[in-house]
């Protein structure tokens, strides 16, 4: 029996059999005009009903003007009801929502009414350009479509926005067309059956490789998400810790109150101890809000003139209580002014990061703290005398949560030399750390002055 076929108007595409269902991948504005109005024009011509169902980048009024162009007499065409233009959301759309059923019975209906009227048949097109979420949906659809197409007198074109489908959307495209249309170097091509084998299995191999990412993804999440775990549960218990402390130390205040059981000596060291907590509990929380500030990027900086020298000189001096409740004699060499253009409050938290984590990891041991200048350089530097820094760690001690410690050695976030790194960064400056197990640890900070 020999199948009936109508030309498409398109060089390069030649002729096609009633009933071919077929998707058309075009690039931008210009790309649809250049097939659909040779395509509407052949139809016109050849003595057939047409249907254009619009979207961007051709809205009704465009699409009216640009084939109108082409066909003189389109006015009188359309007038006696050959050829139609609908807008998309007068087609697909039942408000916002895709309405399939009420798509499908419009094609039939037009076919039917088509032949009716003596026409040859019904050539179709709708352009998905609007398409943004539901690709399953709208997958469904066209395989209903493509199968209600068959001993039909019409022929359906569907036009997809190569750059709006994603590589899953288009392998459903495909999967539910007789054929696909691509401009292959500035000529319409109709993509058959091998070549359609191979794009699909070329589309189903990024389509792997999509999925392969995305669980590599997944996996970074879950990654994530048990850091953050393992971080509030940190959190919790490194927060309990200086304020259970603190709470004890003022409860057996008020209960040697009570009682005069206290001596002065005795009173004032609980007192020390009550407010090395409250210090260390704020800067554990300092510490959080700095992070929560900042986030991945480096926190802000606002400068001014400073003396790096005299500004190291009250952090030790807020220290001192600190340091010998941990036994550690807590030294400052910083008798010449260092001036230079920083933020106050970041050098402020750099020593004061550099200190904790001293009297932390080296309690019972001396504390060094030197401020010098060399040149156009200042530079700072806190050495302890402590268990010291295996050398496969010593860059890690600056990573964002790093516990390199060991028992009564860790302590904190692992926040600490992070923010020191951050801030030291943010100035312009460099921190590092000369280490070795058993010989202390030495932190170096260095800023131009300028």
């Amino acid at each position: 029996m020999e199948i009936q076929v109508t030309p498409t108007g398109i060089p390069g595409i030649g002729a096609l059999s009633w009933g071919t269902h077929v998707c058309q991948f075009y690039d931008g504005r210009e790309d649809l005009a250049d097939y659909l109005v040779p395509y509407f024009k052949t139809g016109l011509e050849h003595d057939e009903y047409c249907l254009w169902v619009t979207a961007d980048p051709l809205n009704v009024e465009d699409a009216q003007t640009l084939l109108r162009a082409a066909v003189p007499d389109l006015d009188t065409r359309a007038g006696r009801g050959q050829i139609e233009f609908v807008d998309y959301r007068n087609w697909y759309l039942d408000g916002s929502r895709l309405d399939p059923d009420r798509a499908l019975a419009g094609w039939r209906e037009r076919e039917q009414r088509a032949l009716q009227r003596g026409y040859a048949g019904a050539r179709v097109t709708g352009n998905a350009f609007w398409l943004e979420s539901s690709w399953r949906s709208f997958a469904d659809y066209e395989a209903r479509l493509n199968e209600s197409l068959a001993g039909r007198r019409m022929i359906c074109l569907c036009s997809y926005a190569v750059d709006r489908c994603p590589s899953v959307g288009l392998l459903e495209v495909l999967e539910h067309h007789d054929h696909a249309v691509v401009r292959r170097r500035g000529t319409w091509t109709i993509v058959e059956s091998a070549s359609v084998k191979a794009t699909k299995e070329e589309l189903s191999r990024i389509n792997e490789e999509l999925e392969r990412r995305v669980q590599e993804r997944t996996e970074e999440l879950r990654a994530a998400l048990a850091i953050r775990e393992q971080f509030l549960s940190a959190a919790s218990h490194e927060l309990k810790t200086p304020l259970m402390a603190t709470q004890l130390y003022i409860d057996s205040l008020v209960e040697a109150a009570e009682v005069g059981r206290l001596s002065e000596e005795e009173r004032r060291q609980r007192l020390e101890r009550a407010s090395a907590s409250c210090r260390r509990l704020g800067q554990l929380i300092e510490n959080l809000f700095d992070v929560s500030r900042t986030g991945p990027a480096l926190p802000s900086v606002e400068r001014e003139q400073v003396d790096l020298a005299a500004r190291a000189r009250e952090v030790v001096e807020r220290f001192a209580a600190p340091a010998r409740l941990a036994g550690c004699e807590l030294a400052i060499h910083a008798d010449r002014p260092v001036i230079g253009r920083w933020d106050p409050m970041r050098l402020d938290q750099i020593l004061t990061n550099l200190l904790a984590n001293a009297l932390t990891h080296a309690r019972g041991t001396p504390i060094e703290v030197v401020v010098e200048e060399h040149g156009d350089r200042a530079v700072l530097t806190v050495r302890d005398s402590g268990p010291g820094i295996a050398s496969e760690n010593q860059a890690r001690v600056f990573e964002k949560f790093a516990q390199v410690g060991a028992g009564p050695a860790r302590g904190g976030f692992g926040l600490g030399l992070w923010i020191v790194r951050q801030n030291a960064t943010a100035m312009g400056g460099t921190v590092a750390v000369e280490s070795a197990p058993g010989r202390g640890a030495t932190f170096r900070v260095e800023f131009l002055r300028a």
